[in-house]
């Protein structure tokens, strides 16, 4: 029981294994990594994590366009599957679409932009990650889905 006590500490330091304000990560290893493992994705995500969802619609016989957003917590996040078995299993594409990696000093903030869509469908969700000290973490997912 103390080695899985131990082995649980340790295993959110390996996800900052590779990556200091020096020697900032690649943004496309740290993807593969973070669809791929999840694990890795639990440590390199910021909590709670806010999903924003934008509504449009009518209700009442009103316009409703207005964004939502509810937090996702470690726990519940921790029961979804990887970021490619989601997008695998409903037959979707991810793809960096913008990756910014910040001005000054090596590692210094940057960001990062990745779109899970379904093509000629209204699926779309775009995940939001910024550079921290050299390591890229999930900052918020907005759901563009209607």
């Amino acid at each position: 029981m103390p080695y899985l006590i131990l082995l649980s500490l340790l295993l959110p330091l390996n996800a900052l294994a590779g990556c200091k304000p020096g020697a900032p990560e690649a943004f496309a290893r740290f993807i593969d990594a973070f669809a791929r493992d999840k694990t890795f994705a639990l440590a390199r995500t910021l909590y709670p994590m806010p999903i924003l969802r934008h509504e449009i619609g009518y209700e009442d016989g009103k316009v409703i366009d207005e964004t939502v957003a509810t937090p996702l917590s470690r726990e519940d996040d921790a029961a979804l599957p990887t970021m490619r078995s989601y997008a695998r299993d409903n037959g979707l594409q991810l793809s960096t679409s913008s990756v910014r990696k910040g001005s000054g000093s090596a590692g210094s903030a940057g960001s990062a932009t990745v779109r899970i869509e379904k093509p000629d469908t209204d699926w779309l969700l775009t995940y939001h990650f910024v550079r921290r000290a050299g390591c890229w973490y999930l900052q918020r997912i907005e759901d563009h889905s209607v």
